[in-house]
């Protein structure tokens, strides 16, 4: 009987098999990335079908604050009009949205009521907006700092936002005043209510 030490195994080298020949399928040159491919990347064969274009609204969520709703929705209740919501954006720019939902969160049946097409449609202006009744004569910079505040905090009663909106809108016109923004050419927006006064 002769012992084979386990040093010697290394000069026999064992070929291993795999019964599964969907296994040896998958190994053959089509699926195998060439040298000059990347991991992933599609292969030259494939054909790339690119999705139709879907013109999606913004919904108010934690990274954005209901301001009122858009002067303009067709929907009759006041309540269910489309809201409007502001952010800022990576810029520093105050922002203003049409949502797809109402000032209560709830979906707005975007088929029947519609928002102007385009990819700049749901975008929207000062004089576009019926404003909050506590935001109702703030003008654009005050907004601003009402958005910085207002914006990531959730699960309020609706006694405990409206107490917190006002300390935001205080806040705001103390920062304002405290530290003025830059004057330009342009008197800054002003937020209105239901009714737009007059331009003399």
């Amino acid at each position: 009987m002769i012992l084979i030490s386990p040093r010697h195994f290394a000069l026999f080298p064992i070929k291993r098999t795999c019964p599964d020949p969907e296994h040896k399928r998958k190994l053959t040159t089509p699926n195998v990335p060439l040298d000059n491919e990347e991991e992933g990347s599609v292969p030259l064969d494939t054909p790339i079908t690119r999705p139709n274009p879907v013109r999606r609204l913004v919904g108010a969520d934690s990274t954005t604050v209901v301001l009122g709703y858009w002067r303009d929705s067709q929907h009759p209740d006041q309540a269910g009009k489309h809201a409007v919501i502001g952010f800022i954006d990576v810029r520093g720019r105050l922002r203003m949205r049409i949502a797809d939902v109402n000032r209560m969160r709830l979906p707005v049946n975007a088929k029947k009521y519609h928002v102007p097409p385009g990819p700049g449609g749901s975008w929207v202006t000062f004089e576009r907006v019926v404003f909050e009744p506590q935001l109702v004569g703030l003008n654009h910079h005050h907004i601003k700092e009402f958005v910085k505040q207002r914006v990531g905090i959730e699960g309020e009663s609706p006694e405990i936002k409206r107490q917190n909106e006002m300390l935001a809108v205080a806040e705001a016109r103390r920062r304002i005043e405290s530290n003025p923004a830059p004057e330009t050419a342009h008197m800054p927006a002003v937020a209105y209510g239901l009714t737009i006064p007059e331009t003399p």
